[in-house]
């Protein structure tokens, strides 16, 4: 028979680690490998280098056991469902449940049929205060178990596909890049004059309508909040008001192609989000909305990208409230040096960027399609 269902803890060996005493200096950096969790993300394939090395000294203090070059590597607590393959010998701590494989099973194939089950592997897992994979839960999962060769064969085409969405994917940050980098051979030049961006746009706060009114809440008007901020662009929000309410206070109904910004909230620990809005809208009170000055000509792609510019800058000049809050005063936000450019100069650069916009559209479809068929392969295989 071709294929037969089989049990994980039949076919492969599962094995944990530890942790050996962190205060003990003899234990450590020693150039043995010691995989944690925080070693592993969701792209991670073949693991050879570990952010800490144990020594003899370390590995014989808690006894622990060599895992063979090969080792699936499974995260299963913090989170559960990190995969892995040890592309060396190496140890690992506690926040694992390896599966050694027997002659039986490709490796590489119980990669791709865990890659395939990590919301069921998270499923499985137990506990009041962090869930955790058993080994005995792990050992019951079911796997189809076709021969080698065909195991070999599935592998194939599951890594023709993922070399293709990882090519996809590195397209698509190049388009970020080549965004940027237009921007600097258009506009960063010393002999540029500079403008602080308070002499260029006045700034406005948003705010949230009284949650103890329903009629605000029930309406088709966006009102955007930074939990929206995670596009460039901007055509709708999670959450939406009332038109009365623009009526009935003093929250503000924004133009189209307004740019507006983060200007509260823990992201700005490490982001600055900038993003245009594309219809008309409201705002909440954890950001604000630039609008050009009277007389002041200022095409939102440029100023977008003047701002996203000086990221750094924002970022160390980012404070905190009382409560630890991340936050950009507006003063701070004023004194943004952006570059001079007349009307024609920025609009040459938004067509551009509408170009590569267009060509990240078609990219991105084309991810759609490529993940698509591989959910659709890995359900065939593995189901």
């Amino acid at each position: 028979m071709e294929s037969m269902i089989v049990k994980l803890g039949k076919v492969c060996d599962i094995v944990s680690g530890t942790t050996p005493k962190s205060g003990i200096a003899e234990y450590w950096d020693g150039g043995l490998p010691w995989v944690t969790p925080a070693d592993l993300d969701e792209d991670s394939h073949i693991i050879n280098d570990t952010q800490r090395t144990l020594t003899e000294e370390g590995v014989a203090s808690k006894k622990l056991p060599l895992l063979p070059k090969g080792t699936v590597l499974l995260s299963s607590r913090a989170p559960i469902g990190k995969v892995a393959i040890a592309g060396c010998e190496m140890y690992c701590n506690q926040g694992f449940k390896n599966l050694v494989c027997s002659d039986s099973v490709y490796n590489e194939y119980l990669y791709c049929f865990l890659k395939s089950r990590t919301e069921w592997l998270q499923h499985l897992g137990k506990g009041a205060t962090f869930k955790e994979l058993s080994k005995t839960a792990l050992s019951d999962v079911e796997m189809p178990l076709p021969t080698l060769e065909k195991q070999h064969e599935i592998v194939d085409r599951l890594g023709l596909i993922t070399r293709q969405i990882e090519l996809v994917k590195r397209m698509l940050a190049k388009t970020d890049e080549l965004m940027q980098s237009r921007f600097m051979e258009m506009f960063d030049d010393s002999s540029r004059e500079r403008v602080a961006l308070a002499d260029v746009c006045d700034f406005y706060s948003g705010g949230t309508p009284s949650k103890r009114k329903p009629e605000y809440w029930n309406g088709t008007l966006p009102w955007f909040s930074p939990k929206d901020m995670k596009r460039p662009v901007l055509d709708d929000s999670i959450d939406h008001i009332s038109d009365v309410v623009v009526e009935q206070t003093s929250l503000r109904l924004l133009p189209s192609d307004t740019v507006v910004i983060v200007v509260r909230g823990m992201i700005l620990a490490h982001d600055v989000p900038v993003s245009i809005i594309t219809v008309p809208a409201t705002i909440n009170q954890d950001m604000k909305a630039l609008i050009p000055k009277p007389g002041k000509e200022c095409d939102s792609v440029y100023l977008a990208a003047a701002i996203r510019s000086q990221e750094n800058y924002l970022l160390a000049e980012t404070g905190s409230s009382a409560h630890g809050t991340k936050k950009i005063d507006a003063i701070v936000l004023g004194t943004v040096s952006i570059p001079e450019a007349d009307i024609h100069e920025q609009r040459e650069f938004a067509a551009f960027v509408q170009q590569v916009e267009s060509m990240k559209t078609d990219l991105n479809q084309q991810l759609d399609r490529l993940n698509t068929l591989y959910d659709s392969l890995t359900q065939r295989y593995f189901a």
